[in-house]
C-alpha cells in the first residue's frame, strides 16, 4: 500500500497544476531528481557516468525550452521531499471517504514497513500466546486499519486517473 500511495501521490502532484507548462516543468524536474538519486547510487558502487548525466541534463533543458514560459525555470532545484509531495497531493484531492490523509497513511505504512515498535504497538492487534512466557503476543494487522489505509490508496489512485483523464480530454 505504501508504494501505491507514493506512486498515486506523485501522479496527483504532477497532474495538479492547471497550466501545462507547470506540469511539464514538474515532470522534467522529477526525471532529473530521479537521475540524481540513481547517480549517487552508481557512485557508491564505483560507477562514474558523468557523460550520461550531462547528456540527460542537456536533453531535459531542450525539452524545457520547447515551452517559452519554461525557459527561465530551473531544472536543478533541490528535490521535493516525499512528505511535501504527499502534503501537496492531499491538498489537490477531495477525499471525503476517510479522515486519514495520504501523509498519515503513508507514515503508518512506513512505520510498519520499518518495524517502528511504537507504530506496531499502537496499530496492530495483539493477543497473549497461551502456554508461553508472559508478554508473548501474536501480532496481526487490524482489518479496520487495513481497510482505511487501502481506501485512502484506492481513492488516491482514482484521483490520479481522473487528473490524467481531465488533462487528456483537453488535448483531444
Amino acid at each position: 500500500m505504501r508504494t501505491a500511495i507514493e506512486t498515486a501521490s506523485t501522479a496527483i502532484w504532477l497532474l495538479a497544476p492547471n497550466k501545462s507548462d507547470k506540469r511539464i516543468i514538474q515532470a522534467l524536474r522529477l526525471i532529473w531528481w530521479s537521475h540524481q538519486d540513481a547517480s549517487q547510487l552508481a557512485l557508491a558502487f564505483g560507477m562514474e557516468h558523468t557523460a550520461v548525466t550531462e547528456r540527460l541534463f542537456s536533453r531535459l533543458t531542450e525539452l524545457r525550452d520547447l515551452r517559452p514560459a519554461n525557459r527561465q525555470r530551473k531544472l536543478d532545484l533541490a528535490p521535493i521531499t516525499t512528505t511535501d509531495m504527499l502534503i501537496a497531493a492531499d491538498k489537490s484531492q477531495n477525499c471525503d471517504v476517510t479522515t486519514m490523509t495520504l501523509l498519515t497513511t503513508w507514515r503508518l505504512c512506513s512505520g510498519m514497513a520499518h518495524g517502528n515498535k511504537a507504530t506496531s504497538l499502537m496499530l496492530l492487534e495483539r493477543r497473549l500466546v497461551a502456554g508461553l512466557p508472559k508478554h508473548t503476543y501474536f501480532m496481526t494487522s487490524s482489518w479496520g486499519l487495513t481497510t482505511v489505509a487501502l481506501t485512502v490508496a484506492v481513492h488516491a489512485l482514482k484521483t490520479a486517473v481522473e487528473g490524467f483523464e481531465r488533462h487528456a480530454k483537453r488535448l483531444s
